[in-house]
């Protein structure tokens, strides 16, 4: 196989990724109106585009001090941090 054909291949294959994501965040976005309506929707997720997708208003973050502790849910608006959030998430300032 030469280089441009596995160039080809591999952006083939992230094109592919980034439309499954973009049908799947198509979908999040009619659920999340759907919630309104009295439902609940509950997802996880480590894609920063799709934690991009979500308000601080209407996200948590499971925390727990040890695997002993209970987890406890977070309102992201509780949590101070600074610029992007995948950036403070990298930078361990949201759960550090």
């Amino acid at each position: 196989m030469s280089i441009a054909e596995l160039t080809d291949t591999k952006l083939n294959q992230a094109n592919g990724r980034n439309q499954k994501m973009s049908h799947f965040h198509a979908k999040c976005g009619r659920t999340r109106k759907m919630a309104h309506r009295g439902g609940q929707f509950i997802a996880t997720t480590h894609h920063p585009e799709t934690i991009r997708k979500f308000s601080d208003e209407n996200t948590f973050v499971l925390v727990r001090k040890t695997h002993m502790d209970p987890t406890l849910p977070r309102l992201m608006t509780e949590i101070p941090y600074s610029g992007d959030l995948i950036n403070a998430l990298i930078r361990d300032e949201i759960i550090g």
